[in-house]
């Protein structure tokens, strides 16, 4: 490996930013992790969006011991609950860092996944580093280990490929490559981690990878597959897909791009199977998911929605709950 090789000898401060909303039996674990770091030059920005549960009384405990007296830990309050997107929002705000990382505060990284992604993106000289991700608690097919060759296509083209995650989280990105390019998350929208990625890929020119899974991504089994799914998640994810719609027609790669419009559309007719909204609005968006479907011609993941309505609840509910339980 050329380029940098010791990281003592780095001296980029990296900022990590970690929104806190209602996370109490988590927060402990979360920062303890970002806050015990082989790479010391750090700022940790945490964002308190107004829980309601002792998340930020336990990390106040936790930045005032001894062990943690050098940290550089800025905490900056919303006035009210405002949403993961502006809260990411408001850590760039206050960045300085010539690096930015998110992080998730139920989540928790390895001690050395800053390090491990400086020296990757130093020496590949790129806009972004992504790294392996490990899951706890489910098994998952969006996640799966990244391939080596990554680093030699086109971002937008590797991202269109779902080579790797769109998660905004467990990726080092330059400071200045965010500023320039104007990347910022929408508010309020759900799932905004797929459109930033989008965004962040289309705009890079080099991206850099970390062979180690230096993120532990959790998830609660329970959770995912009783909670019914809102208006506002479905309208999050047209709202999403309508947007890289819009780019396809004047890029080379549309049949790239109609392949990951499909999987989407695919993954948000499943979500109808748990909707939470009455017959008439789940209609209604099937009807949307299939003319979006349509548009992006006939692929693996279009052929459900070619089925009638209610032929797709009839066939893949029953699938869409053995599926369930057996992930």
């Amino acid at each position: 490996m050329s380029g940098i090789s010791y990281p003592s000898e780095c001296t980029f401060l990296v900022s990590v930013i970690i929104p806190i909303y209602n996370v109490e039996n988590y927060i402990e674990s979360s920062l303890k992790s970002a806050l015990n770091q082989t790479y010391s030059d750090v700022e940790y920005i945490l964002v308190d969006d107004c829980g309601t549960d002792s998340s930020m009384s336990i990390v106040e405990s936790i930045i005032n011991r001894p062990e943690y007296s050098n940290k550089q830990v800025k905490i900056i309050k919303h006035s009210y609950n405002r949403g993961l997107s502006a809260a990411r929002n408001t850590g760039l705000k206050h960045a300085v860092g010539e690096y930015v990382f998110f992080m998730d505060s139920d989540d928790e990284i390895s001690d050395n996944c800053i390090e491990k992604h400086i020296i990757s993106i130093n020496d590949a000289n790129a806009d972004f580093s992504i790294a392996n991700i490990q899951l706890v608690g489910v098994k998952s097919v969006h996640i799966k280990d990244l391939n080596e060759d990554i680093v030699d296509s086109l971002p937008l083209q590797s991202f269109l490929q779902r080579r790797w995650s769109v998660s905004a989280w467990n990726k080092l990105y330059r400071r200045e490559f965010i500023q320039n390019n104007n990347l910022l998350f929408d508010d309020g929208l759900i799932h905004e981690d797929i459109i930033w990625s989008y965004r962040a890929a289309k705009k890079a020119k080099k991206i850099a990878l970390v062979h180690d899974r230096t993120y532990k991504y959790k998830i609660n089994k329970s959770s995912i597959t009783r909670k019914p799914n809102t208006n506002k998640k479905i309208d999050s994810l047209l709202f999403v897909l309508n947007q890289i719609i819009a780019d396809r027609s004047n890029n080379s790669l549309v049949l790239e791009y109609n392949k990951f419009i499909s999987y989407w559309v695919f993954n948000t007719s499943l979500l109808l199977l748990n909707f939470d909204g009455d017959v008439r609005a789940q209609r209604q968006y099937y009807k949307k998911l299939q003319k979006l479907a349509k548009q992006c011609g006939f692929n693996i993941y279009s052929f459900s929605l070619l089925l009638p309505y209610n032929l797709y609840m009839l066939i893949m509910k029953p699938l869409y709950n053995i599926y369930k339980r057996i992930m």
